[in-house]
This record gives C-alpha cells, sequence and structure tokens, in this order.
C-alpha cells in the first residue's frame, strides 16, 4: 500500500501524517548496524573513509 502525502497545511494531514509515523515506528523490525565503508576522494586525491558510526 502507498501512500502520498502533498505539503499542504491542515490539522487532519499531519495527523495522518503522525499516526503513520507511530505505527511505523511501533512495526520497525530489528536491525544491526554495520559500517558503510565509504570512500569518498576529493580534489587533492585525499580519500576519506565513512564508515556509518559517525
Amino acid at each position: 500500500m502507498k501512500f502520498k502525502l502533498e505539503n499542504v497545511e491542515s490539522e487532519r494531514a499531519e495527523q495522518l501524517a503522525n499516526l503513520i509515523r507511530k505505527y511505523n515506528r511501533s512495526n520497525r523490525e530489528p536491525s544491526k548496524s554495520e559500517p558503510l565503508n565509504i570512500y569518498v576522494e576529493d580534489e587533492q586525491g585525499i580519500m576519506t573513509l565513512f564508515n556509518g558510526n559517525q
């Protein structure tokens, strides 16, 4: 099931979005944290490691 909420300022839309978020948070499956190990190279050729734990 897919829902799309437009950027419309209405109290009812906000309530619905909050209910969906609450449902999604309460039904999340457990997950374990793993490093991403993403390397980025800048203009000088220096590589930086983003391991996801920062």
